[in-house]
């Protein structure tokens, strides 16, 4: 490692020198704590050319800085904080130096809306404004090896990441290792759906409702897991099979999925002898009361003659109609009992 000389001056006189190691001009990727979409935007945000100054793909995140916060906001370092949905204002304790405070302040730091796709992260981050007090975020705004971001911002992120409604960038190595759905109210709706097994393992389908996910409404969530087979546990003995989450925050693509299964359970009834009656009881038996139970007497549909009037009254659409009926039964009999 090279070494360089450090001289110091105070009321415009050399008081010392030393000889100090350089730090390195290539740092490692900040990919420890950083959710990699998030990480590749950063990287592509201070790659613009109109930006030739902030080139370096390190400049606004590392991971020994974000460590640094972790370890800020666990000892509850956070002595003050005040928010609004635009702007942060938070004071925070030295991690070294117990009686120094520094002042933090965010603007725009929570989105409108979740953050889903790649330019809605890009546009979120380039009007993300970042300030502190402290010496770390002064010179990390200059130097080429060295982030923007100090420890003291880093822990107001990880307090509104982990308790507020901050878009989650940054992970845990926990997190990173058993997902982040624990930090919603999960609750599973069905589980242990087996799937047709399989040569070396066989599957199984979780469905959950995640409440109060990180910025968005009830979710719906499909969790799908395998199991080796009996002869096959020693090729998964150093590497386990992680289950595959798949979250749904819109009702439409609920709707779709709906759609698609209640055609397939049609075609697979229909395959197996059932006759259109039948079929449309079947249906119909899926929709549930609500208490969960199935509806004793279904309701009345329209007489239907003509294949062309079949088309235009259509099935789903009585289905949807049926489900519709529900939810206004259900939130008149709330109205009354708030009345």
């Amino acid at each position: 490692m090279t070494q360089k000389k450090v001289e110091y001056f105070e009321n415009q006189k050399k008081v010392k020198e030393k000889i100090s190691d350089c730090h390195k001009v290539v740092m490692a990727s900040a990919s420890e704590y950083v959710e990699p979409i998030w990480y590749d935007c950063l990287k592509e945000i201070f790659q613009y050319e109109k930006k030739p100054v902030l080139a370096s793909q390190h400049l606004l995140f590392l991971d020994e800085r974000l460590k640094k916060g972790l370890e800020i906001y666990k000892d509850k370092g956070i002595k003050e904080l005040v928010k609004t949905d635009v702007d942060i204002r938070a004071v925070i304790q030295s991690k070294t130096e117990k009686e120094k405070t520094y002042d933090v302040v965010l603007k725009c730091w929570k989105p409108d809306k979740l953050l889903r796709y790649r330019y809605q992260i890009l546009e979120y981050l380039e009007n993300l404004i970042v300030t502190c007090t402290c010496k770390d975020f002064v010179m990390g705004k200059y130097k080429h090896n060295c982030s923007v971001i100090c420890p003291h911002i880093a822990s107001t992120f990880w307090f509104l990441i982990q308790e507020d409604s901050m878009p989650k960038f940054l992970r845990t190595k926990e997190e990173y290792e058993n997902g982040w759905y624990e930090k919603s109210k999960t609750v599973e709706l069905d589980n242990n759906i087996k799937g047709l097994s399989m040569k070396m393992f066989e599957t199984h389908l979780n469905v959950l409702a995640l409440r109060e996910f990180k910025d968005m409404k009830t979710s719906v969530s499909l969790s799908i897991h395998r199991k080796p087979n009996k002869g096959y546990e020693d090729r998964y003995k150093d590497k386990p099979l992680k289950p595959t989450w798949i979250s749904f925050s819109e009702p439409g693509d609920i709707e779709r999925i709906i759609k698609a299964l209640i055609k397939g359970f049609c075609e697979m009834l229909a395959s197996r002898g059932n006759t259109e009656a039948q079929i449309k009881e079947a249906i119909n038996n899926l929709i549930p009361t609500r208490n969960g139970d199935i509806k004793e007497e279904p309701i009345k549909e329209k007489p239907v003659e003509k294949e062309e009037e079949l088309k235009k009254e259509g099935w789903f659409k009585i289905l949807i109609n049926k489900i519709k009926g529900w939810f206004k039964i259900e939130d008149g009999e709330k109205n009354e009992k708030e009345k």
